[in-house]
């Protein structure tokens, strides 16, 4: 999953479409994140079924929703914007022992101008040729029955 709990999302279907928000949760086994500010709900607790409120009462609670439904923000832009990961080579060397090792995988967001490539021509469209049904020959129709 490319996202994660710090993250700012913005919702880009649902009920709270437009919404943004920080990741508070990333729940990996269902394919789930827990925004600030989305997916709000009451949920009525019974006076003495909780040690934490012991005198129940109504609390709002934040629901999950699935990580198709956000897009990462990027802060400095604002625009939202797709993650990848890029593989780094990682260098041993008797120095890199004392500091930390670098990460092998780096993230980055897609929509920086400098990684844009040049977009392909469009393909040539096929074209309709009148009377191509006949060229098919004798006794076949245009549905490709035989026309007995």
């Amino acid at each position: 999953m490319k996202i994660k709990k710090g993250d700012l999302v913005k919702v880009i279907a649902g009920k709270d479409k437009g919404k943004s928000g920080r990741v508070l949760e990333v729940l990996r086994e269902k394919n789930r994140v827990r925004v600030e500010g989305v997916a709000q709900y009451k949920k009525h607790l019974k006076a003495g079924r909780s040690q934490k409120n012991p005198e129940g009462g109504i609390l709002d609670m934040t629901g999950t929703i699935h990580a198709s439904n956000v897009m990462v923000v990027d802060e400095a832009s604002g625009k939202t914007t797709r993650v990848g990961y890029k593989l780094r080579a990682t260098r041993r060397s008797v120095s890199a022992a004392a500091s930390p090792p670098a990460p092998r995988w780096t993230r980055r967001l897609k929509h920086d101008p400098a990684l844009k490539r040049a977009a392909p021509p469009p393909a040539p469209r096929a074209r309709m040729i009148p009377g191509a049904a006949l060229a098919a020959g004798p006794g076949v129709s245009w549905k490709g029955t035989s026309d007995g």
